[in-house]
């Protein structure tokens, strides 16, 4: 049974109107607003611990307040079970909070770890992340690891995680690790709501996930690495995949900038249709639009390397490049950008007007592309052609007049 119990708030005129307008832009009373936010902040503070549990004198609430005593790390007979008050025993002398015993199952290794197996418990996935987060610092097996504390997401339940900031991150970096070697921001979204979507306690389950995610996605994204595609949000798995894979994505770019002919029409045209510019159908402008697309998306990308200064050594020693011409990986991959810039800004205005206006998220401080007030009077319409075809229209016709 739950007792309700009356409390009056003293509010002045602006927070009560405050609090009015709160109520319904969340489309619920003052009094279910006010318990939803006493509930957030109680599992954002306290986890699962029971109120009650402080009234012991060896739990004390300042230690969790302040970071020295995880919630998770309080035992389970002092946790909330739905709204049953927890039989809360004879304080014993003790100076702090009471933590669980330490698990007598047998230990996991890093290797067991990635394999799949059965579900470990929330005790069995703490130590473990305890014992096996940090590659650098050993590891109490002697067993090492090349990618960081790794997990198979056949050994985590879901309904087994707690409230525990840190560890929860840490399992999930480690789940992500597991299945991707570069990791989507989307990804990392979705497993959270995987993992934890369950937690989510607000009537609107959409903006209490949005929460949780606020919670735990910029601690995942701390435990993993820059990725240079400054296209899409993407993240290296750890450092060592960073280290091995950053140079064999410098090298394809740089493959794609030399090879793509398409910022020279003509030339592009005789390598990819043995064709003459004033024979071009509206596939043949479709295709190489999509291949002048793809260049300047590489010059993007490309943009995005040089721009973390950090990359440098790891290039400097991974990149093949003509060593006698360059001091240097990064005077190389300058030289590289110039050229690109250069040949790219040769190719027809209007075409690369279409190419930024499709694809207007490629922001990486060059101008390169034609500014739309320029080019007011192309018509992007999306009508069919005879074939069906979306959209071809007014904008090749155009492009076409001025090449």
């Amino acid at each position: 049974m739950t007792r309700d119990t009356k409390q009056t708030t003293k509010l002045n005129d602006t927070e009560k109107s405050k609090l009015e307008k709160l109520a319904e832009a969340h489309d619920c009373n003052q009094s279910a607003l006010m318990r939803q936010w006493i509930e957030e902040s109680w599992e954002e503070n306290f986890g699962d611990v029971h109120p009650d549990a402080f009234d012991r004198h060896d739990m004390d609430i300042g230690a969790i307040v302040s970071g020295e005593v995880d919630p998770g790390e309080v035992e389970d007979k002092f946790k909330m079970d739905g709204e049953q008050t927890p039989s809360v025993p004879a304080a014993d002398g003790g100076l702090g909070a009471a933590v669980s015993p330490a698990s007598h199952t047998p230990t996991q290794t890093p290797t067991g770890l990635a394999k799949a197996g059965p579900a470990l418990s929330w005790d069995e996935l703490k130590e473990a992340v305890e014992r096996h987060w940090d590659p650098d610092e050993g590891d109490e097996d002697g067993e090492e690891s090349t990618v960081g504390f790794e997990i198979h997401p056949d050994r985590v339940e879901p309904e087994s995680l707690k409230n525990n900031h840190e560890v929860c991150a840490k399992i999930i970096t480690g789940i992500l690790r597991h299945e991707q070697d570069v990791i989507a921001g989307p990804l990392i979204e979705q497993r959270i709501e995987d993992y934890l979507g369950h937690k989510v306690t607000r009537a609107d389950y959409e903006s209490g996930l949005e929460y949780k995610i606020n919670q735990y996605k910029p601690q995942i994204i701390g435990h993993l690495e820059d990725h240079p595609n400054i296209t899409v949000e993407t993240y290296y798995a750890s450092e060592q995949t960073l280290k091995d894979q950053l140079p064999s994505y410098v090298e394809d770019l740089i493959d794609e900038l030399h090879s793509n002919t398409a910022p020279d029409l003509e030339t592009w045209l005789e390598e990819t249709r043995n064709l003459e510019v004033g024979r071009m159908e509206f596939e043949d402008y479709d295709d190489w639009l999509e291949a002048l697309r793809q260049y300047r998306v590489a010059i993007a990308k490309l943009s995005g390397v040089l721009a973390h200064g950090q990359f440098g050594d790891i290039l400097e020693e991974k990149l093949d490049y003509p060593e006698e011409h360059y001091d240097d990986a990064a005077s190389y991959l300058v030289s590289v950008m110039r050229g690109a810039k250069d040949d790219y800004t040769n190719a027809s205005e209007h075409a690369r007007y279409v190419v930024i206006n499709e694809y207007a998220d490629l922001d990486d401080g060059y101008r390169l592309d034609l500014d739309e007030t320029e080019t007011a009077t192309i018509d992007f319409g999306t009508r069919e052609n005879a074939d069906g075809q979306m959209p071809l229209g007014e904008r090749f016709t155009v492009i076409g007049e001025n090449l």
